[in-house]
């Protein structure tokens, strides 16, 4: 019986020690080496990668590492990375290594959203739909869905069906008439003095 108790105690031990085995680990040091060289020489897609090894490393509970993780997104979407740009707007929402500030979270979304960024621009219809985080609105909600479902988004179609059904009928008319009046002055005659020419 007690022969039993040591093997299984030997066991417990052995699986609570066990290490990954050290090539694996000269490997990831090795690698995270490279990007972060190429981060600290100003590359955009080597400062988003930085960013997200360190974003996983503090999911395995290493809180100082959301800092870290923030501030290498910061400096790859300054650079116009648009993932980035995305990320970075999410961090800010939920307060991963920067304080939680939703100007900011949707000021990158935007810059991302507006080169084209589909996960932005389907965050960004979310958010105005539901007024999470931010003021409900209908109409910048079917403006960003819309873009992402002309880039063929299948949530975005669907959530561009569902807004009228919870829309009420004012809201519904006050849309209409928005969009009337910049239909109108997108075809008002421009001429050479004018300050929209």
């Amino acid at each position: 019986m007690e022969t039993l108790i040591a093997i299984a105690i030997s066991l417990a031990i052995g699986a609570c020690t066990e290490q990954p085995p050290a090539d694996d680990a000269r490997q990831k040091f090795r690698e995270r080496s490279t990007v972060r060289q190429k981060a600290e020489q100003g590359d955009a897609e080597a400062q988003h990668k930085l960013a997200k090894l360190y974003f996983f490393d503090a999911l395995s509970g290493d809180a100082e590492d959301y800092r870290f993780s923030a501030l290498w997104m910061k400096r790859a979407a300054e650079q116009g990375h648009v993932l980035a740009q995305f990320n970075l707007g999410e961090y800010y929402a939920n307060g991963w290594g920067v304080p939680e500030n939703h100007t900011e979270a949707l000021k990158w979304m935007k810059r991302a959203a507006e080169q084209g960024e589909v996960l932005a621009q389907l965050r960004l219809g979310y958010v105005y739909k539901n007024g999470y985080k931010a003021p409900q609105d209908y109409g910048e909600a079917v403006k960003w869905y819309t873009k992402a479902a002309e880039q063929g988004d299948s949530e975005a179609q669907m959530e561009l069906e569902e807004i009228p059904k919870q829309m009420e009928r004012e809201e519904i008319q006050r849309e209409i008439q928005r969009v009337l009046r910049w239909s109108r002055r997108a075809t008002a005659p421009r001429f050479a003095d004018s300050p929209r020419a």
